[in-house]
């Protein structure tokens, strides 16, 4: 996982500033791996260890006195490798992920493997552009023969990057009954 931080100065303003941290305008405190610094009276920083997904969102450093207040804002996005999710995929489900390059020079060419080999828009799997840096994968209506390894492979003239996630199908149980018919040849000639 990666870090970042964001630091808040004041280089204006009478003493004493407050500043305050918003995250989609609720106030953060320092937990959930976040982490508020006040190292000086016109200093604050924000710090997250370990970014994940749930740290995603808009960002606002408040900074207050008895003149007034000033806000700025910034968003942190933060791009999670793709997966099926924990839920259960029966067949017949529909199921998409995406693949999203944030880092690197265009261009960038985005491919998908099932299994180790190359895939394309077929057999019930819609693999579509959404920009220069996203690529979705889409099956509509799973069945037991999409079970395997999906992988996201990104590549630009600097390298390569790959992803890859399982996907599972549960497959649906049909009970056929049978009826037996016996023929007796001899019940006829009596």
């Amino acid at each position: 996982m990666d870090m970042v931080s964001a630091t808040c100065t004041v280089n204006k303003g009478d003493l004493p500033i407050d500043i305050v941290w918003l995250l989609n305008g609720h106030k953060i405190y320092s937990n959930d791996g976040i982490l508020i610094s006040r190292p000086s009276p016109r200093l604050s920083t924000l710090s997250i260890e370990s970014v994940r997904d749930r740290h995603s969102g808009n960002y606002s450093c408040i900074a207050m006195n008895h003149a007034g207040s000033m806000e700025h804002v910034t968003q942190l996005l933060v791009n999670v490798p793709f997966d099926f999710g924990s839920e259960e995929i029966f067949s017949l489900d529909t199921v998409s992920v995406s693949c999203t390059v944030s880092k690197g020079d265009s261009p960038v060419d985005i491919r998908w493997q099932f299994n180790g080999n190359h895939l394309t828009t077929n057999n019930g799997v819609l693999i579509s552009r959404q920009t220069q840096r996203t690529s979705f994968l889409t099956i509509e209506s799973v069945r037991d023969r999409h079970t395997g390894n999906y992988s996201c492979i990104a590549e630009n003239p600097a390298g390569h990057a790959i992803h890859t996630a399982s996907l599972f199908v549960n497959g649906l149980i049909f009970f056929l009954s049978f009826m037996f018919l016996f023929y007796d040849p001899f019940s006829a000639i009596r």
